[in-house]
């Protein structure tokens, strides 16, 4: 958010030197990050403390914790990364910057990407074998089947936590369709 502010300031500072439609044009682009950082910072949030736990102690809820760790680092990359690339296209639009124009800045952006992607996915894959391999260590929840319709919503009023993790495993989170 404050990468986002401070590129809206430098936008307000260069207002009377460019046109009133590159102007709105740049500010639109700012409005994405800061929206999805808004939506991500709630995500986060939720997954991180208002996910129900499912082990109450030992190994198990201690890898519940480093997964949960992991996972808000995880977005927390990826916000910086999404509000890096809004705000740098937000600055060449107004022509501030020049550093997001050209194929070679594409290029890099996308690499960088790539390079996250599979260092995000290293780490996943690496961390399902470590809890495969660890005895005591659950890797999926435990909840009966008739709370899962079609086995991919979870509706349970009975439970209160507004998050639990996902059917599959370790890998995300559902939202209970059944906490009032």
């Amino acid at each position: 958010m404050l990468i986002v502010g401070t590129a809206r300031w430098l936008l307000l500072l260069k207002r009377e030197s460019m046109p009133a439609e590159v102007y709105r044009a740049a500010l639109a682009l700012l409005l994405v990050p800061f929206v999805t950082n808004a939506f991500g910072m709630w995500v986060a949030w939720l997954t991180t403390f208002r996910m129900r736990q499912i082990n109450a102690g030992g190994p198990a809820a201690n890898e519940e914790s480093a997964d949960r760790r992991s996972g808000y680092w995880l977005r927390l990359g990826l916000a910086y990364f999404q509000t890096f690339l809004w705000v740098a296209m937000a600055l060449a639009v107004a022509r501030i910057t020049t550093a997001a124009t050209g194929p070679r800045s594409v290029l890099i952006m996308w690499a960088t990407l790539v390079v996250l992607a599979i260092i995000a996915l290293v780490h996943v894959v690496k961390r399902r074998r470590l809890a495969v391999d660890t005895p005591g260590v659950a890797i999926a929840d435990n909840t009966p089947d008739s709370c899962w319709k079609w086995g991919i919503i979870y509706y349970n009023p009975e439970d209160p936590a507004l998050v639990v993790e996902t059917r599959t495993g370790r890998s995300g989170c559902d939202l209970n369709f059944g906490n009032k």
